[in-house]
C-alpha cells in the first residue's frame, strides 16, 4: 500500500496522497517501537 501511494507521488499526485504516506509511516513507526 505505501508503495502504491509513493507510486503515485512519484507520478505527481500530492495532497491527500502525502498526507497518507506521512500518515502510514507515522503509524508504521509507532507500532515498530511499541514496548509488548
Amino acid at each position: 500500500l505505501l508503495a502504491c501511494l509513493k507510486g503515485l507521488a512519484a507520478q505527481g499526485c500530492n495532497g491527500p496522497v502525502s498526507e497518507a504516506i506521512d500518515k502510514i509511516e507515522k503509524h508504521i513507526n509507532k507500532k515498530a517501537h511499541e514496548q509488548k
